[in-house]
């Protein structure tokens, strides 16, 4: 392998509902092949039951919705809050869990020269960010029980290069007015558009996308 000029590349967009992936040989600065997939952690539904809660949250006597023991249980606020919390953190165990096992089983199979992913800024509240911050763990980690070298760029540097007026006027011509009411993120369907085009990759979610955004920075800015 002569860095730069023939390398596989992994990129990674993280999340705790959908991790976007793509995977890239890379030859005298080109891209000769390119894949990508959505990595989603698998949600443990019996997670309440585990814990001795009713499956679903129900309208309680107080007027609370909450995990509650049994029928119409009258739960506090201070109860509530709580058990939410001891639930979400059940939860999030179990998706760090697989994600830590899906990560592993594709690093470990493709086996990169590189690994480069989009450093998050904090957003969305302190919760959002540690697990983030736990995922992007849980990578640095698989790539270096497999010697593989990590990058990160943040979403703010790799987004900045884009003329995004320009790329969403480009992608708006071409949507019927049906279709542009779907659109949930213009921006990040913008650069998906253009990135599809430039790669001759369709994707799945925004999350692979944004991977293959990161993989664009990365090919064009530094290496």
């Amino acid at each position: 392998m002569i860095w730069g000029v023939n390398m596989k590349i992994m990129t990674f967009d993280l999340s705790s509902v959908c991790i976007g992936c793509v995977i890239a040989d890379v030859e005298n600065k080109k891209v000769t092949k390119i894949a990508s997939c959505p990595i989603i952690p698998k949600k443990d539904a019996l997670v309440p039951i585990k814990l001795g809660f009713l499956k679903s949250k129900q309208k309680t006597e107080n007027g609370l919705n909450s995990y509650v023991k049994y029928s119409g249980e009258s739960v506090s606020k201070t109860e509530k809050k709580h058990r939410d919390s001891v639930v979400r953190e059940a939860q999030n165990a179990k998706i760090m869990e697989d994600i830590s096992l899906k990560l592993s089983e594709i690093v470990t199979a493709i086996k990169p020269d590189i690994i480069v992913m989009e450093k998050h800024a904090i957003f969305n509240g302190i919760l959002t960010s540690v697990l983030l911050a736990k995922i992007a763990g849980i990578l640095i980690g698989v790539a270096g029980d497999n010697g593989i070298s990590v990058l990160e760029y943040p979403v703010s540097i790799i987004r900045k290069r884009y003329n995004l007026v320009s790329l969403t006027k480009d992608f708006v011509k071409t949507l019927s007015p049906s279709d542009l009411e779907k659109i949930k993120d213009m921006t990040k369907a913008a650069i998906g558009f253009y990135l599809g085009k430039k790669y001759n990759i369709a994707f799945q979610t925004y999350d692979e996308s944004d991977a293959c955004a990161v993989l664009d920075y990365y090919l064009e800015e530094k290496l």
